[in-house]
């Protein structure tokens, strides 16, 4: 047995179980691994052998991890910046040559000693037509044609076959081509490998490899195994010599490093070792060499060096994970208090209304009935140990976590659990209560680097057509913009009505615009109106709603609402199963259209800022193309965001800098009402109309005459509505006769 002390990187052991290419299997083995080297500055491991024979394996592997064990680039991540990794250039078969040229120095080794002589070349002449390199999803890494090849050559020392190589990396008859040298490589190294095993001078550890081989069959098989019937393949007993050999020649050098080199060996790592940097010269590795050149002949061909680690993992992957996520909670400490913490960043008890709520970033709060709360964290247990007094034995119990056990406190019935009166949304510059949870989470934009040099060139472009090239109008909608992520919590009371034909870009500057900025989750783009004004719409927590192409009909039916819902302060939310409850609204709403007349706009109004943009560019694909590759590239809309941060609004009055648009005028006008309207039409452009009885009939068909004429859309009365209404306006006087009723215009002045 020995004894060796790492040390892996401490600044990357608080974090790198994270790490998005380490098999959630292996988490929990890697974070007790740091979490020890955390507590302590370094990981103790002791190594023993398996029946006294072959290598030497950490002790207690299947509760443990430790240098010997890890994933290569893992281990490189941990100990390339401070230790280097000690080698035996191509082991096995160095040490298959010399000992069988001990026990048989007339035996003909010609190949073997060419490859242990040659294997750089004979590796990068090997006719492998399968592509390399690729990704080997079972291994978990990155396969080289050099990788492929060598574990050729290991596969055939140890007796293996040239199938069995196949089938390991998937590889088909037709993706190599086996030469005459690897076929007389084969046969050879099988006599070797039959004689030596024979040999016997290695009785000894035949005998207690044999020992170890029936101890372990006894364990799986139990009774049934019948040691009589025995056999076990030399491929077996020849890998136990080699890793024996292999073993003693590590052990020695290892303690030489130490005892003559005054270096600090850390880790063994079966075929060589790990030391420190700061006490391992480079003419260290000559002096190793020359040490073992005079130990034994059995190591004569053995060579060390100073190897070059695999490729360290990419830290900067690494992302904390902003929801409840079941593997980061089985790495945490199994104690009670440990898990609460981390179970607790992201579930809370609430009040108003009553309920469990699961948070995750950028995304609603989840509430979750009580009685449902239960059976989702079913599976959640933590661990409680003591030392039983009586017996001084150390016990363990698993208790479910939310519930407890008796007398053991489950979550549920905490007494200090995480709670909070009520959930609301506090934008800046809004402020929230201690007893508030915000469910307000800063903009993904933020997470890229600004680039002062990025051209955002074609996003004003675009704010150019939608203004339709004035330059007013254009200002005002950046400003619009600007006040939405300067000041997210305080709404414009202003909505943008942009009116442009089919695949003119109109919904562009919203929906697509922003949601690089803001995120999808801070948005709503929806055509159904319902979702804004409905019974169980939900916009809380949204600063954009975009309400693309909306029926006129539909708007026109909850005008009301509709102007309510641009300057509400707040909002009333009702989720099914949970009761209903009031939150924050700071929304604010862009309605794209094609419609001439997509709102009942009246003189006066202060809710709405109507444009009609240019077209010039409907369906243009080169453009759209270029615009959306814009608005995926994180670095321009980064570049874009600060420019909106930047513009002065302080003095900005979204209500009163509107500039007017002809659009605006025009729905005015058509909003006008349409009885006064039409007696002023019909004394402006019929002379004999004063004094004139017409019959019901045909002054609606004069009606539907000046509906036409004056583009006023699909909203027209129906004749029995227009005759209720046109008799009450001024200058028409209604007459009822017996045969029919009749109207007469009169000079209203």
């Amino acid at each position: 047995m020995i004894h060796l002390i790492e040390y892996p990187d401490l600044e990357l052991c608080k974090n790198i179980y994270k790490h998005p290419e380490i098999y959630s299997q292996d988490k929990q083995k890697i974070k007790s691994y740091c979490d020890e080297a955390l507590q302590n500055g370094s990981v103790k491991v002791s190594y023993e052998t398996k029946g006294a024979v072959g290598r030497f394996y950490p002790t207690n592997i299947k509760q443990r991890l430790t240098a010997t064990l890890m994933w290569r680039r893992l281990r490189a991540t941990l100990f390339s910046n401070t230790e280097y990794d000690i080698d035996i250039v191509n082991c096995h078969a160095c040490l298959m040559l010399g000992l069988v040229e001990k026990l048989y120095p007339n035996f003909d080794v010609s190949c073997l000693k060419k490859y242990t002589e040659n294997r750089e070349n004979i590796i990068n002449n090997f006719n492998l037509k399968k592509s390399c390199p690729f990704y080997s999803k079972d291994k978990g890494e990155t396969i080289t044609k050099k990788d492929i090849v060598k574990s050729l050559f290991n596969i055939m020392l140890y007796g293996g076959t040239i199938e069995t190589w196949a089938k390991e990396f998937n590889l088909l008859s037709s993706d190599y081509e086996i030469s005459q040298f690897v076929t007389d490589f084969q046969e050879e190294v099988k006599t070797i490998v039959t004689i030596i095993t024979r040999n016997e001078l290695m009785k000894d550890n035949r005998i207690k490899y044999s020992k170890y081989y029936i101890e372990q069959k006894r364990t799986k098989y139990g009774d049934k195994y019948d040691e009589e019937k025995i056999y076990i393949a030399p491929r077996k007993i020849i890998a136990s010599i080699l890793q024996d050999f292999e073993r003693q020649l590590i052990t020695k050098v290892m303690d030489y490093t130490v005892s003559e080199l005054n270096a600090t060996v850390t880790a063994y790592c079966y075929d060589g070792f790990q030391v420190l940097k700061n006490n391992f010269k480079s003419e260290f590795i000559d002096n190793i060499n020359e040490y073992v050149s005079e130990i034994d002949d059995d190591f004569k061909y053995c060579q060390f060096i100073v190897k070059d680690f695999a490729e360290p993992l990419d830290m900067s992957k690494i992302v904390d994970n902003k929801h409840f996520n079941m593997t980061d909670y089985k790495c945490t400490d199994d104690s009670y208090g440990t898990r609460r913490q981390y179970f607790e960043n992201f579930h809370f008890k609430l009040y108003n209304p009553p309920c469990m709520v699961k948070t995750s970033e950028s995304e609603p709060c989840q509430y979750i009935k009580m009685n449902l709360f239960g059976s989702m964290y079913s599976n959640l247990y933590y661990t409680k140990r003591w030392i039983d007094k009586k017996t001084s034995e150390k016990k363990t119990q698993e208790i479910k976590f939310l519930i407890g056990a008796k007398n053991e406190i489950g979550w549920v019935n905490d007494p200090d659990m995480r709670t909070y009166e009520r959930v609301d949304t506090f934008p800046p510059p809004l402020k929230c209560a201690s007893n508030i949870y915000n469910d307000w989470s800063e903009f993904p934009i933020l997470k890229t680097t600004l680039d002062n040099t990025a051209d955002t060139s074609l996003i004003y472009k675009h704010f150019d057509l939608v203004s339709n090239n004035d330059v007013n109008v254009k200002n005002y909608l950046l400003n619009w913009f600007a006040h939405m992520v300067q000041k997210p919590g305080i709404k414009s009371r202003v909505a943008l009505l942009i009116h442009g034909e089919q695949g003119s870009g109109k919904s562009t500057i919203g929906e697509d615009l922003m949601t690089a900025i803001i995120g999808k989750s801070k948005m709503m783009v929806t055509d159904k109106i319902d979702l804004l004004l409905g019974r169980f719409a939900d916009t809380r927590g949204k600063l954009l709603v975009c309400l693309n192409e909306a029926k006129g009909k539909d708007t026109f039916n909850v005008d009301n609402l509709l102007k309510d819902y641009i300057t509400r302060a707040t909002c009333e939310v009702e989720k099914k199963g949970i009761d209903a409850f009031t939150a924050t609204a700071f929304d604010r709403l862009i309605f794209t259209t094609n419609n001439e007349n997509p709102v009942p706009l009246e003189e006066g109004d202060r809710r709405w800022f109507v444009v009609s943009m240019d077209n010039s560019m409907k369906n243009n694909m080169e453009y759209f193309n270029a615009l959306h590759k814009a608005f995926e590239n994180p670095i321009i809309m980064r570049k874009f965001y600060q420019e909106l941060m930047d513009r002065d609004i302080d003095l900005w009055d979204p209500i009163n800098d509107r500039p007017k648009s002809e659009m605006a005028e025009s729905m005015i006008e058509m909003n006008k009402d349409p009885y006064t309207c039409f007696v002023a039409f019909m004394l402006e452009n019929y002379e004999d109309v004063v004094g004139k009885q017409y019959r019901g009939r045909d002054l609606y068909q004069k009606f539907n005459e000046f509906w036409t004429t004056t583009g006023r859309g699909e909203f027209k009365p129906n004749q029995t509505k227009f005759h209720e209404m046109v008799k009450k306006r001024k200058g028409v006087v209604f007459k009822k006769t017996s045969k029919f009723n009749c109207y007469e215009i009169v000079d209203s002045e």
